[in-house]
């Protein structure tokens, strides 16, 4: 039996490897390293270029310049959980009642705003291949992702939240297309994304 440690790493290596392959379908560039994402060295880690300048924050991020837009916009963090107890939310009357998946799902989305990024918090049953991409839907309703995906939305705390299929999200916008939204998005509000 696998260490709970030992498969979140690999889950945040799966993930990293994802990212990686839909970065290169838009980058279309045949000198790219292997990887391009990579996790990151401790849960929730920065990647630093030097001891007091932090590049990116969390569990999976850019190693390669070309991806880095990716981490100015984006933390992403990932959980790999026995059963996930999303129907609780979905039933939950009081919005001040939290599971512990909604507590560490807003945890995710403090740290995410306390470094100024847009979260992606995508999450993992166990014996299960597809991952849930959970983010607020402000940053994903410009790709209207509702005639696309398989969407669904959560309400917790006052916040909506969107939830696609990772899989499917990276199937239906390209990694060029992502930045370039933000960048556009950003230059356009004076230099801060919409989270």
């Amino acid at each position: 039996m696998k260490h709970w440690r030992s498969k979140g790493i690999g889950f945040e290596i799966e993930i990293a490897k994802l990212l990686t392959e839909w970065a290169k379908a838009s980058l279309n560039d045949a000198s790219l390293p292997e990887k391009l994402f990579w996790r990151g060295v401790g849960s929730g880690s920065s990647l630093k270029h030097n001891p007091s300048v932090v590049l990116f924050h969390g569990d999976v991020v850019p190693i390669h310049p070309s991806v880095y837009p990716f981490g100015e916009i984006v933390y992403v963090e990932c959980k790999r959980w026995k059963t996930i107890d999303i129907l609780s939310l979905l039933d939950n009357k009081k919005q001040q009642d939290v599971t512990v998946f909604g507590k560490v799902l807003l945890d995710a989305l403090n740290n995410a705003t306390n470094v100024n990024k847009i979260l992606w918090f995508i999450i993992k049953r166990n014996h299960t291949r597809d991952s849930l991409l959970f983010t607020p839907s402000t940053c994903l309703t410009c790709f209207n992702l509702q005639d696309k995906t398989n969407t669904m939305r959560l309400f917790l705390k006052g916040i909506e939240f969107m939830i696609v299929p990772f899989r499917q999200f990276l199937s239906v916008v390209s990694y060029a297309e992502f930045i370039s939204t933000y960048k556009k998005q950003s230059t356009n509000e004076g230099g801060s994304y919409d989270k």
